[in-house]
């Protein structure tokens, strides 16, 4: 069985829908590079906008604290608009082809993307925005302070005059410029370009799902395929070992190739029976590889949790 499961493994990663399903995963990650740096900022922003707490930073005698909050803004800032053009560049390098000649942008991409992004001037302006914090200088941030509800309501900005002083604005990015009346609202902007990213991509990857349905599937039944003989191989091992009077081996180490930190911590709960566990970790298994285990490896799991 060991030799079979590496001739199947070596099938899997020769596959090219493996390829193309790694390749279009690739993305993934710059997705979630983009998403926890808004994410960051978003929470910075509202912090100082809305919380009680740093009602302390605006007092006159705090004033230190005050810039120090300004520079973290800019720190902030500064990889939100760095992730952004990396997401653009990246996705684009997976979604039209430049990374593997299987993948090709489909109909209604390339309308998407010239009216969402290449013709927005919102989108045009985070992108220069990236140039002006890159290449330019760390921008001015103000602090806009209203009175509302008895207390005073705060808003970050990037002051209008500061951002003009910049000469690389595209002309979309100066069609934005031009509704500015005094400053940009730096957490409206960034909140809406990353919602409008977000909707993009799950989009996209909904329709790559569509169009490469049969491609995913050929991979995935071949991935199962090599995960439920890896499952057999541990079990076997497993059993061999007891067999000898090797009682050290974990019985739930046979799962590792498939189940989670999660999953484990629910299979490691002290009020259940060892076989309430082996049907949890097979109830789990079953529903990560979304198939039913075969039977013959059920009844060697069983055996396996025998007292």
């Amino acid at each position: 069985m060991g030799k079979r499961c590496m001739d199947l493994s070596d099938e899997l990663w020769q596959m090219p829908e493996h390829k193309l399903y790694r390749d279009l995963q690739e993305v993934d990650i710059s997705i979630e590079i983009f998403h926890r740096n808004y994410v960051a900022f978003d929470t910075l922003l509202t912090f100082l906008a809305s919380d009680e707490r740093a009602d302390r930073l605006f007092v006159v005698r705090n004033h230190d604290r005050f810039l120090q909050a300004g520079k973290e803004v800019v720190l902030y800032l500064h990889n939100y608009v760095a992730s952004a053009l990396s997401l653009v560049d990246h996705s684009r390098n997976v979604y039209e082809g430049r990374l593997n000649k299987s993948i090709q942008p489909f109909p209604g991409y390339k309308e998407r993307i010239d009216k969402e992004f290449d013709n927005d001037p919102l989108a045009r302006f985070v992108l220069c925005l990236r140039q002006y914090c890159q290449h330019h200088k760390a921008p001015s941030i103000n602090v806009l302070m209203t009175y509302s509800g008895e207390r005073f309501v705060k808003k970050v900005q990037l002051p209008l005059s500061s951002l003009l002083t910049f000469t690389r604005w595209n002309s979309k990015a100066k069609a934005y410029l031009s509704t500015i009346e005094d400053g940009v609202d730096i957490q409206q902007v960034a909140t809406k370009y990353h919602d409008k990213v977000m909707a993009f991509h799950q989009w996209v990857q909904e329709r790559h799902e569509e169009i490469y349905a049969e491609d995913f599937q050929r991979f995935r039944e071949k991935e199962r395929e090599v995960l439920l003989l890896q499952l057999e191989i541990n079990v076997e091992h497993h059993l061999l070992a007891i067999s000898k009077g090797n009682n050290f081996l974990k019985r739930l180490d046979v799962f590792t190739h498939v189940l989670s930190s999660e999953d484990f911590a629910q299979l490691e709960q002290e009020s259940l029976t060892l076989h309430e566990q082996a049907c949890l970790a097979i109830t789990l298994y079953e529903q990560k590889l979304e198939i039913s285990l075969p039977e013959k490896i059920k009844e060697k799991i069983f055996h396996l949790y025998e007292e």
